[in-house]
């Protein structure tokens, strides 16, 4: 079996935390990928992405821990990013963990799900060694945190994961939402009715069927201050925030999926959306071709963590009401409408609408004698700009248009987010694989009855984001 990855999540704001973490894991001759923590303080966090996870009640009330919701979400990217890089097994640490060791030392049972190595749960055991999660519960009835000398509850600082555990973490986040915090819903999922202590706590966390272990720790938990405000709640009410393009988009009086949705001060593709915002670098540029009405350019502007965007866009149906889109949310200072307009292909030239041209959602530029579309290679048009993440929807025709972005994409290796949901869009595919890119996540889901489908590549050896 090879190494286990090894990724700490990290907010930005908290330089000191990574810092630390960073010290540690080059003394142990570590490298690591970060996984962009999830700021449920921020004012933009994008909620209405994560809705559906927001419980009815979180331990028992109708109060929630921003920092507490977006702690869980970023456990799921790192346990969504550890699939998607094709990863074994893999160490998942939160900023504050010291390391001690490399993952290599955690001992791996047969069949496991999860193996927690921090100390904060290690130090709940009545000895060393390894031992079941529900073995360590049942030793826990009697205790209480703070009681004993053990100052501080069971944590998840550190914790080794399965495949087979990520995808059921995945699933039973899913399922059960926000509930409580991130850790205490591991144990729960880890511990069997008869297993669990006679805490009020329990009396709030599912069971799950989790094959959990605690290991002698790795990792300790070293406070330090962070710009969460670890204490602050907020009305469950108040982030579920549905509609938060109210008054801002324009459609231009376009009826497609996507107008309607924005028509009613809602963002269309919430899966996508997900997906761009967790492989999107904060503080970087996105690039959005094929852009629409400009609703992936608008959320990532808003929402998620880009610092620049730069839309293409042929059709003028589509790209006035963007540009208004973009002014009436104050974005358009961060955005670059230059290129509206005109279509990108391989080279400099005209190019014919196929399709229906009053349904620019639908139509394909593609050669013919007729000429009505201006097109430039994307080369040109970027050739001093480096994109971190290029969204590509194209109808089909992304891999002429890809064909005259190899020189950006050669110099600054891209996250490149392909829509899969037309046939000949997997004619992309082998030009992609040509210039060193492999497949990393794909999501599937329905919009206006019709199935969608949108895949992440990176560079091979890269683990984005």
């Amino acid at each position: 079996m090879s190494a286990p990855a090894l990724y700490v999540v990290n907010r930005a704001a908290d330089e000191a935390r990574l810092a630390r973490f960073t010290g540690a894991a080059e003394a142990l001759g570590l490298g690591f990928a970060r996984i962009e923590a999830m700021n449920g303080h921020d004012p933009d966090f994008p909620f209405f992405l994560y809705e559906h996870l927001l419980p009815e009640t979180f331990w028992g009330e109708d109060r929630i821990k921003p920092g507490a919701f977006g702690c869980l979400l970023s456990h799921r990217a790192a346990w969504a990013r550890m699939l998607a890089d094709g990863a074994e097994t893999a160490l998942i640490c939160e900023d504050d963990a010291v390391l001690s060791a490399p993952p290599s030392a955690v001992p791996v049972p047969g069949g496991f799900d999860v193996v927690f190595c921090g100390a904060r749960l290690a130090a709940w055991r009545d000895g060393p060694g390894l031992v079941s999660v529900p073995h360590v519960l049942s030793t826990m009835d009697a205790r209480r945190p703070g009681a004993g000398g053990l100052t501080s509850a069971p944590g998840a600082e550190a914790y080794l994961l399965s495949r087979a555990g990520a995808r059921r973490l995945l699933a039973l986040s899913e399922r059960d939402g926000a509930r409580a915090g991130v850790d205490w819903l591991m144990l729960g999922w880890s511990a069997p009715a008869a297993a669990r202590p006679g805490w009020p706590e329990w009396a709030h966390l599912p069971e799950g069927g989790l094959k959990a272990f605690v290991a002698d720790p790795i990792a300790e938990a070293a406070p330090a201050p962070s710009v969460i405000r670890h204490r602050e709640t907020v009305p469950l009410a108040a982030l579920r925030c549905l509609a938060p393009l109210s008054g801002l988009a324009e459609t231009g009086g376009l009826d497609d999926p996507a107008a309607r949705a924005l028509a009613e001060g809602r963002y269309p593709a919430l899966p996508a959306l997900d997906l761009l915002f967790r492989w999107m670098r904060r503080g970087g540029l996105f690039v959005d071709i094929g852009a629409h009405l400009g609703a992936a350019t608008l959320f990532m502007l808003r929402h998620g963590g880009a610092a620049r965007a730069i839309a293409f866009e042929w059709a003028d149906a589509a790209s006035g009401p963007l540009r208004r889109s973009l002014a009436a949310a104050g974005l358009e200072a961060r955005a670059e409408t230059a290129h509206l307009g005109l279509g990108l292909a391989e080279s400099r030239g005209r190019l014919a609408v196929r399709g229906d041209a009053a349904a620019p959602w639908a139509a394909r530029l593609k050669p013919d004698f007729a000429e009505t579309i201006p097109v430039r290679a994307g080369d040109t048009l970027l050739r001093a700009e480096a994109p971190d993440l290029i969204l590509l929807d194209v109808n089909g025709e992304e891999r002429e248009v890809l064909k005259g972005l190899r020189k950006t994409i050669g110099r600054h290796a891209p996250v490149i987010a392909l829509a899969m949901t037309h046939e000949r869009s997997a004619k992309a595919l082998p030009l992609l694989a040509r210039r060193g890119y492999r497949e990393a996540e794909r999501i599937e889901w329905e919009e206006g009855g019709e199935p969608r489908r949108l895949a992440v590549f990176v560079r091979r050896g890269d683990k984005g984001g």
